[in-house]
């Protein structure tokens, strides 16, 4: 019987990795014996820590940064066949409504996603993310000559306390991160549809809502439906 090929990118300490890893079987998880991981990736060194405690030798890590991925690395691993789905989450600070939701370095590691996405061409994939993600726009800062991003100091004030930052001086506006996306995925050859989930509502103790966007790719006679949740 052959195995669903996985790779695993934004690994973090594996919670995405442990659905697809194991199954639930009378109240039990229980190791899926019709999966492979082909790779995973994380770049903080103590999230790859963990991962490496929770699932040992049997997950190959690429331990850094995601952008050092090339394509020889690539084959390296993957060999001559085929992978089946690319499951991940890019870091997700810079969308979250909770936080400064800046359009930086962080909120680019999607593009990394993409990179990787169309170099492998899986059947299927997987990226999750924060509910901010749909309301968030691009944004793009003024540049010098040599393209680097110009500052400006900004007054602010944390209770009776003042200080100044330095902020990135705003250019203009792009479109919504999601429509970017969207757009980028019916490029590389992908059917997507996403869909907000509650947390509660899949048996997890947590108010949490997640983006969970499916691809499919074009040529592949394949459909999706999403679970449906058992309430809180």
């Amino acid at each position: 019987m052959s195995k669903l090929r996985v790779v695993d990118l934004f690994s973090g300490a594996g919670g995405l990795t442990f659905g697809f890893y194991y199954n639930l079987i009378n109240e039990s998880f229980v190791r899926r014996d019709n999966v492979e991981f082909v790779f995973s990736n994380e770049y903080a060194p103590q999230a790859v820590k963990a991962f490496k405690k929770n699932y040992g030798e049997n997950i190959p890590v690429i331990a850094g940064d995601i952008c050092d991925i090339n394509d020889e690395m690539i084959e390296q691993y993957i060999g001559d066949q085929d992978v089946d789905i690319i499951i991940g989450g890019p870091p997700c600070q810079s969308f979250s409504t909770v936080g400064q939701r800046k359009y930086d370095e962080r909120a680019k590691l999607s593009h990394q996603y993409l990179r990787l996405l169309e170099k492998i061409k899986p059947k299927m994939f997987l990226f999750e993310n924060v509910k901010g993600i749909l309301s968030m726009r691009e944004i793009f800062y003024q540049e010098d000559e040599a393209g680097n991003t110009l500052y400006e100091e900004v007054k602010k004030h944390r209770g009776s306390h003042e200080y100044i930052t330095k902020e990135p001086i705003v250019d203009h506006y792009g479109d919504l991160v999601i429509n970017r996306l969207a757009e980028e995925f019916d490029r590389i050859g992908y059917n997507i549809q996403y869909r907000t989930m509650m947390a509660t509502e899949f048996g997890v103790p947590q108010i949490r809502e997640r983006v969970f966007i499916i691809g499919i790719r074009k040529d592949l006679d394949l459909t999706w439906e999403y679970p449906k949740g058992n309430g809180p």
